[in-house]
């Protein structure tokens, strides 16, 4: 006998004997299933997610990580008082705010500028979180002041060197405004419009504090109404919060998909007469209730042990949903084929 004949055999005679025991003691083993499942189901209430693309995305040990490992032991960075933007170690991103006039028009205008202004302090003293916590007590210092890239374009100061003609572009008082300018237009070496403006308010990094002014800023952003100004927004979390967005949309598409096709196949396989015994389609709601236990025990178990939920997994329930499925007809198929044969009189 080959080994695939004796595994096979060892497997076959190890189920036989736990169908037979199933069938002596079915009422006990199912209540102590379902309540395992939902007992290890409380774990949920630890359940934490990861949507960062840097974790679920960048291959673990690559190149790339080892040598940010190598700078970060070599150079040490004070993002709270000494912030530079050029020698950032850590993958970040500014939050950004683009300021466009609604006419598409110069945006160097007094007018325009004050708007600028009354957006800009609207960010640093009304968006807060936890007790109060405002930008000002997250943000990146340099000499005691938070970075706020391109804060100097919107100055009394810059405007009036604007007005006499002494703004010089693309750098301008030794620094490179055209990273801050949208569609800048210059004549001899001197700025004259722009269609656009940006702002970059640098916050602490790996802060949990600043992951939750972030949320904050869009939410309140989102709904922010300027009469003279369309504005864009961009945070570090904007790749992350699409990506997951789309990754749940599909989920829920997919799960309402099952959900109706479920619903018309117990509908459709249900006789006039229920027999609990005969209804083969019972087997099909055993597969699918003993499906939502297990993933509900599993997470609750993965959860309790500290391992994060990434919105990819939500698909799992439906795929072996499906899985099931694909087994029950397979099933069905082959006892269709077995009754045409000589097995059919065997088993009477």
């Amino acid at each position: 006998m080959g080994c695939y004949a004796r595994y096979e055999e060892g497997v076959s005679n190890f189920f036989a004997k736990y169908g037979v025991f199933v069938s002596k003691y079915p009422w006990p083993i199912l209540i102590f299933a379902i309540l395992t499942n939902i007992l290890l189901g409380i774990g949920l209430m630890q359940l934490k997610s990861e949507g960062s693309t840097e974790v679920l995305y960048t291959p673990m040990n690559s190149q790339a990580s080892k040598d940010r490992g190598k700078a970060r032991q070599l150079f040490t960075l004070d993002y709270k008082e000494n912030f530079d933007a050029l020698s950032q170690i850590e993958i970040s991103q500014p939050v950004d705010v683009m300021f466009r006039t609604k006419s598409e028009e110069n945006i160097l205008q007094k007018k325009y500028f004050d708007e600028i202004k009354a957006i800009d302090a609207f960010i640093r003293q009304s968006i807060s979180v936890q007790s109060n916590v405002t930008f000002d007590d997250i943000c990146a210092r340099f000499q005691g002041f938070c970075v706020v890239s391109g804060e100097s374009l919107i100055a009394d100061s810059f405007l009036d060197a604007l007005n006499r003609d002494e703004v010089t572009f693309p750098v301008y008082v030794m620094n490179d405004i055209s990273l801050h300018l949208g569609d800048a237009r210059s004549r001899n070496g001197t700025l004259k419009s722009t269609r656009l403006v940006r702002l970059q308010y640098n916050l602490l990094i790996k802060n949990d504090t600043s992951a939750l002014w972030e949320r904050e800023f869009i939410d309140q952003m989102t709904d922010y109404q300027s009469s003279l100004l369309d504005i864009a927004i961009s945070t570090s979390q904007s790749l992350d919060i699409e990506l997951d967005s789309n990754v749940s949309g599909d989920i829920l598409w997919i799960s309402l998909t099952f959900t109706i096709m479920l619903t018309y196949a117990s509908l459709a396989t249900t006789g006039n007469r229920i027999n609990c015994i005969a209804d083969r389609s019972n087997l099909g709601r055993a597969g699918v209730l003993a499906t939502v236990l297990a993933i509900l025990g599993s997470f609750g178990l993965t959860s309790a042990t500290g391992l994060k939920y990434v919105a990819l997994v939500g698909v799992m329930p439906f795929l072996i949903v499906g899985e099931l499925s694909n087994v029950h007809r397979y099933q069905r198929g082959s006892r269709k084929f077995f009754q045409g044969g000589p097995m059919h009189k065997y088993e009477k």
